[in-house]
């Protein structure tokens, strides 16, 4: 490709057909293992993030993540006026890792690791979905993600707020929550949302499900050590019943965990034992559980739209 760049080839050019699209946005798609060398090869010989654009905070936006998958601190992370864009560059890199670009993960570590009260920011303030970066994560049951969030500062406390169908007031849900419900409702998401079906794809049902109790233990741990009483009293046995593991319960129960200690769910008024948890009324839960997971399908589906602002040739949205 650098034998060509040299010799004058527009790294610009699309290709002719229904998607035209650039060599970068090419990389992109594809992420393989010499993804970024090839990124920041086409970035030398000024291909452009996005070769047409027709909105300047779009073409910013891109190109502040494209320095983010290669590991480079943009320019709005020492520009306060640019907050903005940064949180929002953030959320498209999380976005990124959680759907079918698994060479950005690192460049989301290498991201977190900066200033912690740039990165405290990021991590907990929501996109223009009302998405909080932990919900996100959670919701696509990536458990590295969620780990490297909790270590950044995120708070497990910010709920998703959805919005009630039957026009009451909006229903919180925590990503406990959320991954409880992935746990539980997984293959009705894999059949409704290609975008859940891509995040798990070559992953068994006891994986994915595996995943979700990970994820919910991992948060359930958090929320102890801050002693914030939203989950108090609940154990693992609980999570495994509020998600119909059935099998997790009866390994729990022949290490002889305690079936019959009481716990507190948010939503639920009294206190509960780990099978009185599975018949819950928790349908609110579910219906803003649902909503949340709709909304990650939204944003992450964003990444891989293309509009056509100008005749044949697309804008991607990387």
């Amino acid at each position: 490709m650098r034998i060509l760049l040299e010799k004058g080839v527009d790294a610009n050019a699309r290709t002719r057909g229904l998607v035209p699209v650039t060599p970068l946005e090419l990389c992109v798609a594809v992420s393989s293992s010499s993804s970024r060398e090839m990124w920041a090869t086409l970035l030398e010989y000024d291909a452009k993030a996005n070769a047409l654009p027709t909105d300047s905070s779009i073409f910013i936006l891109d190109t502040e993540l494209l320095n983010l998958v290669l590991g480079r601190k943009p320019e709005s992370a020492d520009n306060n006026s640019n907050d903005a864009i940064l949180v929002a560059t953030m959320h498209r890199l999380l976005a990124m890792c959680v759907t079918r670009y698994p060479l950005t993960l690192e460049a989301f570590r290498v991201a977190l690791s900066w200033g912690r009260e740039l990165i405290l920011q990021c991590v907990n303030s929501p996109d223009q979905h009302g998405l909080a970066m932990l919900q996100c994560a959670a919701g696509s049951l990536k458990s590295e993600a969620v780990k490297l969030l909790l270590d950044a500062g995120a708070d497990a406390r910010i709920p998703f707020m959805a919005v009630d169908e039957a026009g009451e007031a909006p229903i919180a849900v925590l990503p406990l929550q959320v991954s409880c419900y992935c746990g539980k409702y997984w293959p009705f998401l894999i059949g409704e949302l290609d975008t859940y079906k891509v995040a798990t794809a070559r992953r068994t049902e006891e994986n994915i499900r595996a995943d979700a109790l990970e994820i919910a233990m991992e948060l359930l741990r958090w929320h102890e050590a801050r002693g914030d009483g939203l989950f108090e009293g609940i154990t693992e046995p609980h999570l495994t019943f509020h998600m119909c593991m059935l099998d997790e319960v009866q390994r729990l129960i022949d290490r002889r965990c305690n079936k019959m200690a009481k716990g507190s769910w948010p939503g639920v008024e009294g206190r509960f034992t780990p099978k009185e948890l599975l018949d819950i009324d928790d349908t609110k839960e579910v219906m803003a559980a649902r909503q949340c997971i709709k909304t990650i399908h939204k944003m992450t589906s964003a990444l891989t739209a293309y509009s056509s602002p100008s005749g044949s040739h697309g804008s991607a949205s990387l």
